[in-house]
């Protein structure tokens, strides 16, 4: 296998090419609709989305555990901006009581997270799943965000609007106990983990395109987007992780 090359972060007001022609595969429907068509209730969801601000986005696999009718895992939050998430840490921290918000509380330092190395920073709650709040890129649009997500299963997205954004294959996916990559090379060796633990629940791999890529393959892939990183790190002067553990990488065991 020849080494693949991974993209750097991308900052504020850059394309990405590489999903920049997807947005039109994309449906968008107010949740009132989908809940009303598909039968189902999603009130957490609707009590957190209202709290966003505007360029703020709930984005990931929420809605396939609420459709499975399970406590989603967490909330990932996605920006278009930092004047976006300034004002979600502020809201989280001044939440009056009612609120959906109201009892987080910060897990991480707020002074990594503004010196823009820490990829999230993390709110958690005694009784609601976590939330967390991802500034490692911007994104100008929900559809944006949504053209990221690397699982058809996770490819939903929902905004203060209650607007819903999504795949052309997340429901059919969620339905069926399908896995698809809705993206090209390069994604992160997280998602190659994700579709094993999935299939190990019982789900069926539809891509076909690395379901034969060995602990070998993953293991380069790992190396060069490590190498990627670190050269971004220092081009701009941050931290440089020492390990794949920094970044989120696994190495794939047996």
């Amino acid at each position: 296998m020849t080494d693949i090359v991974i993209p750097s972060f991308f900052e504020e007001g850059d394309v990405d090419p590489l999903f920049s022609n997807w947005v039109e595969d994309f449906e968008s429907l107010h949740l009132a609709v989908i809940q009303r068509r598909k039968k189902f209730e999603a009130p957490d969801v609707a009590a957190l989305a209202v709290e966003l601000p505007d360029g703020a986005y709930i984005v990931g696999r929420f809605m396939h555990h609420v459709l499975k009718k399970q406590t989603p895992k967490d909330y990932d939050i996605f920006f278009s901006g930092q004047e976006a998430v300034t004002k979600m840490i502020a809201r989280i921290q001044k939440a009056p009581e009612g609120s959906f918000l109201h009892g987080y509380a910060g897990e991480d330092s707020l002074g990594n997270f503004k010196d823009g190395y820490e990829v999230y920073l993390k709110f958690v709650h005694p009784t609601k799943p976590p939330i967390k709040l991802f500034r490692h890129r911007w994104f100008a649009t929900l559809s944006d965000a949504i053209a990221r997500v690397d699982l058809s299963i996770s490819q939903f997205g929902i905004d203060n609007r209650l607007m819903t954004a999504f795949g052309p294959n997340f429901f059919t996916d969620v339905e069926g106990r399908y896995v698809r990559v809705t993206g090209p090379v390069p994604f992160n060796i997280g998602t190659g983990l994700r579709i094993q633990r999935l299939e190990a629940d019982g789900y069926k791999w539809m891509n076909g395109r690395y379901d034969t890529w060995t602990r070998q393959d993953w293991t380069v892939y790992a190396t060069n987007y490590m190498k990627d990183q670190k050269t971004f790190c220092k081009n701009n002067k941050l931290p440089v992780p020492k390990n794949e553990g920094d970044f989120g990488l696994f190495e794939i065991r047996g």
